[in-house]
């Protein structure tokens, strides 16, 4: 039976759904990125007929200028031709008499995931036709994330002599939840019952020709997990033909062809036997199975399925019980494949070059090619496996959107069947057509009219779905595929052409099996590209990779090789050497509401040359006792001169366990990978590169000495610029925030703990109003507030002598900038400048350059400067 494809869910930490029916996983919405450089919008043109439209002008990326001009780009490989269909009328092998129970053992990608069974229980007369009758069970263990067993149960009644179905009824169990169908067939048609939960919905379908074979989704290239679908099938075309079948969950018809048996010999039971090997295609000649039966007896053997990763092999009895303690297969890592560059902005890419190596059912990837949007494909095509370079490019239209709607122009030949409805879109469905024609109707262009049913499909929730425009208008909930074809369906039904692309999109830092939509909107227009997933509408970014006939995609793997537009170049920083002195180690206490919970250390230390450029060590120490015990951060830092970031080691130990994060900074990447070099985890994880412009400072919010190195960088001579626009890297959100700096006057400042609670809860009553919560907590996503306003003027206090003090060891110097700071509570003072921030972060900066406090004052931390060391070595 068909695999319901789930998806995983949106929320973080969710566990992922039990999967149903359909296997294959679909993705939230585009989550909202730090914006990458703006690039320049076209200049609109005149319309212009599509087939008249230049060369799509393609952004320049670096592989672009280091291919060799001599040497051009060879197009996608031309397919194999068609192999020649059978002669004759399909020759049907009838007769089938009650067996005993057949067991079948399941494996996806080599490895077993469950078990089938059927047998012929008799035979019984339903009006004029002379039935027979086959139950069978299964069980499968795969999902996403969470493994679950499903459970199947069948049974169907079927003509003796034609083999085509008169009764279907499966149920499938999962996670507690069960789905069914039910189909009673006629010669003219069939009435099918779905029940889902409280859900029940009938459908009935006419046939154009007489009734069809019965078909899980072999047609559309999805898993098909009952051998003796496959077993009726070749026995209805015992020397090869065409066959009529119906899906019942897409609820529609189709052909398959059976190719004339190849003699070939299986080993069963450690003998060999004589055997017959049939393939089966689609209509256009993709293959879609294998299947072997024996020669004399035509006992069904192996069925595999061509890209789909399923095969069924012959088993003896007792395989249910064998196989009861099972793992099964977690197909997230092979269907899920997090992606080596991570796009925050994924719609906005124009340019994107691939190494790609896909194992797919039924598809290819295509030569393809719209106003705005092309893609080409070289390197390796054969059944089931592609293996090769992709590149895509995708750039805004130069032709308005400006056709009239309703559509007035002619249609062509060849993009009429875009209109009718098809399996899984029943635009022919009146309450799907009264719903489309209610969103578009006040429209004034056709595109006004695809990107207002896009955005009403973009709204329904995101979830477990049949591959079925109705299900998921009835259900209100979809997934990418399902979510494409009722858009596709309410383009048709408002007299717009429309089709599904099908292939792999990068979603949320991954790269998935997708689907989107084209839609006609005109002749002047053409086709243009709506995703009702992510909300894009009349350009889809170039990280969109379509796929031909696309299938059930089994395996990806994907490597960016480049990509435009990159993240900025550089953005403003404060350009001056290292403040911080080599050598000089600071320690400092960290305070939460006026208690202290903590003690952080940083120092400078050595000088040395990394790529022809001088690096500071800068290591910084943290340990906070909090309410479930002691943690512990640290980061082995190198800088630039400018105290700019190259390379950081992160490592966080808690109660539970220590994680390390390696970070080296490039041009315009920051490359991250899970541990630190020498570990296991280190060398086998693959790194990921985010977007990262020079001149952002890193600011891990569990260190807040990173803050202090920062902000001593601001210049306090006379003269010297107020405001600084700052950019930080939080690496908790793997993300870049900007914030602005301004220098404030020289107050005196009591390097004692300031921020009570009580006094913090006074102050916010008083203010009558909540502040938003400053940018510090440890995923880095927290809120920003508006700039603070100036503190009232204090009265002028002697700025202290700066002298330093002689330590006890001849080989280290100890300096306080107040010259002695005590060790008891007794409060001190110095005057010290006032910086304030725009996201609620306060600091007090020494003519020294030393930050020598910090406060946050919507969660009431402080960070207070104890001591300063410097060793003379």
């Amino acid at each position: 039976m068909k695999i319901i494809r789930a998806r995983l869910k949106k929320k973080l930490g969710a566990t992922a759904v039990a999967v149903p029916l359909i296997l294959g996983a679909t993705f939230g919405s585009v989550q909202p990125a730090w914006a990458q450089e703006e690039q320049p919008k076209p200049a609109a043109t005149e319309p212009v007929p599509v087939k008249e439209l230049p060369p799509l002008n393609l952004p320049e990326v670096r592989n672009d200028r280091d291919l060799p001009q001599a040497e051009p780009r060879p197009d996608i490989p031309a397919p194999p031709p068609p192999r020649p269909e059978p002669k004759g009328p399909a020759v049907v092998k009838a007769g089938i008499q009650p067996t005993g129970t057949r067991y079948f053992k399941l494996f996806y990608d080599g490895q077993p995931i469950g078990w089938s069974s059927y047998r012929v229980t008799g035979h019984m007369k339903l009006g004029e036709t002379d039935a027979v009758i086959l139950n069978s069970d299964g069980e499968l263990r795969v999902g996403f994330d969470q493994i679950v067993p499903s459970t199947f149960q069948s049974r169907l009644m079927l003509d003796r002599q034609t083999l085509r179905p008169a009764y279907y009824k499966c149920i499938q169990g999962s996670g507690g939840g069960e789905f069914e169908v039910e189909c009673v067939y006629s010669d003219s048609m069939v009435a099918q019952t779905n029940r889902t939960g409280d859900n029940r919905a009938v459908h009935f379908h006419n046939f154009e020709g007489p009734a069809p074979q019965l078909v899980f989704n072999n047609l559309w290239g999805h898993l098909d997990t009952f051998p003796e679908h496959y077993w009726l099938m070749v026995r209805s075309a015992v020397n090869g033909g065409r066959v009529q079948a119906y899906d019942p969950i897409l609820r529609g018809e189709g052909e398959v062809i059976i190719y004339e048996p190849k003699t070939t010999e299986y080993l069963y039971g450690g003998r060999k036997i004589a055997a017959k090997s049939y393939d089966i295609t689609d209509i256009n000649g993709v293959m879609l199975a294998n299947v072997i039966v024996a020669a004399d007896s035509f006992e069904l053997l192996e069925v595999e399925e061509i890209g789909s990763g399923l095969k069924m092999t012959k088993a003896t009895p007792g395989v249910d019980k064998r196989l009861a303690n099972i793992q099964g297969v977690d197909l997230t890592e092979s269907r899920i494949v997090p992606s080596n560059v991570v796009f925050p902005d994924p719609e906005q890419l124009t340019a994107l070059e691939a190494d790609v190596e896909i194992d797919l059912r039924g598809g290819q990837l295509a030569d393809h090619r719209i106003a705005g949007y092309r893609q080409y494909f070289t390197g390796q095509l054969v059944e089931g496996v592609m293996k090769g370079r992709v590149f895509v490019r995708s750039v805004p239209r130069e032709v308005p959107f400006d056709t009239p709607y309703p559509l007035d122009d002619e249609v062509p030949q060849e993009f009429k069947k875009k209109l009718d409805p098809g399996p899984g879109v029943e635009s022919e469905f009146p309450p799907l057509a009264t719903k489309a024609r209610e969103i578009a109707w006040k429209s004034r262009t056709t595109f006004e009219a695809a990107k207002r049913l896009n955005g009403y499909v973009y709204d329904l929730e995101e979830g477990v779905s049949l591959p079925s425009a109705r299900y998921a208008l009835e259900s209100g909930v979809g997934n990418a595929e399902s979510k494409a074809l009722l858009l596709i369906a309410m383009n048709r039904a408002v007299g717009l052409p429309a089709r599904k692309i099908s292939g792999i999109a990068f979603r949320n830092g991954n790269w998935v099996p997708h689907h989107w939509v084209e839609v006609w909107l005109g002749k002047n227009i053409g086709w243009t590209p709506f995703d009702p997933s992510s909300g894009e509408a009349g350009r889809v970014g170039a990280a969109h990779i379509a796929l031909l006939d696309s299938g059930d995609v089994q395996n990806i793997s994907v490597k960016v090789t480049d990509y435009a537009p990159r993240a900025t170049k550089k953005v403003p920083y404060i350009a001056r050497d290292l403040q911080w002195s080599v050598g000089e180690k600071r320690v400092y206490g960290v305070y939460k509401d006026g208690e202290k919970i903590g003690t952080e250390t940083a120092a400078v230390g050595d000088i040395e040359v990394v790529d022809d450029q001088e690096v500071f060590h800068f290591d910084a120490r943290s340990e906070i006792q909090g309410e479930s015990g002691k943690t512990v951060t640290k980061a082995t830092q190198l800088l630039t001169p400018q105290g700019l970031p190259r390379k950081i080691v992160l490592e966080h130990t808690n109660a539970v366990k220590t994680e390390a994060t390696t970070y080296e900074f490039n041009e315009d990447t920051v490359s991250i990978r899970p541990g630190k070099e020498g570990e296991e985890a280190y060398e086998k994880a693959q790194a990921r590169e985010y977007p990262f412009a020079k001149g952002t400072y890193f600011t891990d919010p569990r260190l807040l000495t990173h803050w202090a190195l920062m902000a001593g960088q601001v210049p306090l001579t006379p003269g010297s610029e107020k405001e600084f626009p700052l950019h930080t890297f939080v690496p908790g959100a793997k993300s870049q925030k900007e914030m602005l700096l301004e220098v404030g006057e020289k107050e005196q400042i009591t390097l004692e703990p300031t921020l009570m609670k009580d006094k913090r809860d006074e102050a916010e009553e008083a203010e009558g109003e909540t502040k938003p919560e400053a940018g510090t907590s440890e995923d880095g996503n927290s809120e920003t507030k508006p700039a603070q306003e100036a503190k009232t003027e204090q009265p002028a206090v002697a700025e202290p002598e700066k002298t330093d003090g002689q330590g006890d060891e001849p080989n280290a110097i100890t300096a306080d900038p107040l010259q002695n700071l005590p060790s008891s509570g007794t409060a001190k003072t110095q005057m010290a400048t006032h910086l304030i921030t725009d996201s609620g972060l306060e600091f007090w900066l020494d003519d020294r350059g030393r930050i020598i406090k910090i406060e946050i004052p919507d969660q009431g931390l402080e960070l207070i400067l104890e001591k300063v060391e410097s060793s003379l070595e």
